[in-house]
């Protein structure tokens, strides 16, 4: 939740007053995406499904500046390469949790 209220102070005033339901929901959303990754790491140790998890989250972080605080090329830059192997860990968990069982 800490990194949850960092986030929104800093988009802050940045998101538009037709954004200012959604926006924070969707980072609640994806907070709590994070902790229960993290939870489900500490019940099965399977450590791939919170590496995917942080990794959405902080590529999410890359579209937020892109949209809210700074366009710039930077941000897809490093935020694609992070999205997508945030999806391939997540897919490499499920292989990994079927070898676990």
């Amino acid at each position: 939740t800490v990194i949850a209220i960092a986030v929104l102070r800093w988009l802050g005033a940045n998101v538009p007053a037709d954004m200012k339901v959604a926006v924070p929901a969707y980072i609640l959303v994806i907070s709590v995406m994070v902790v229960c990754a993290i939870a489900s790491f500490a019940a099965r140790g399977n450590p791939w499904i919170p590496v995917g998890a942080v990794g959405f989250y902080l590529s999410d972080l890359s579209v937020a500046r892109d949209r809210f605080v700074v366009s710039a090329f930077v941000n897809r830059l490093w935020g694609l390469p992070l999205y997508y192997a945030a999806q391939v860990a997540l897919a490499w968990s499920v292989h990994v949790e079927h070898s676990m069982i």
